[in-house]
């Protein structure tokens, strides 16, 4: 858990297996992941392209869950959602890639996310905006 003060736009991630130690890769188990947006909200998405979040319909938190017994189980999940800060002065798009089934006592998690600080819905990619971090 990261220490502080917290800063808009801040976004929880809880992955929980049983067992948290598995024997081989094949093993099925259950497992559950919840998304916590801890100001302001989001919503889950099916849309292809994502580039404009929607005004409203955004919640604290998206859980997701399978039970070893499941006819659906499966080991990976792809969740596809929008971010919406409190103040509404921040929307964002966001993909979490999660790969459940190693079989030592941690997992990964890939996290890609497009940003919009002014205030617009609009989250289509712009070349010409984009920031270098190098």
């Amino acid at each position: 858990m990261k220490k502080g003060r917290r800063k808009e736009g801040e976004i929880k991630v809880t992955l929980e297996r049983n067992p948290k130690k598995m024997v081989t890769y094949q093993d099925k188990y259950d497992w559950e992941l919840k998304i916590e947006a801890i100001e302001g909200g989001i919503q889950r998405s099916n849309d292809v392209f994502m580039y404009l979040a929607p005004d409203d319909g955004y919640y604290k938190q998206i859980e997701i869950s399978y039970k070893k017994d499941e006819k659906n189980w499966k080991r990976d999940e792809i969740v596809h959602f929008y971010y919406k800060s409190d103040k509404g002065d921040m929307y964002a798009r966001v993909t979490l890639n999660f790969r459940t089934g190693n079989p030592g006592p941690k997992t990964g998690m890939t996290f890609t996310a497009y940003v919009n600080p002014n205030g617009s819905p609009n989250l289509e990619y712009d070349v010409f905006k984009a920031i270098n971090l190098n």
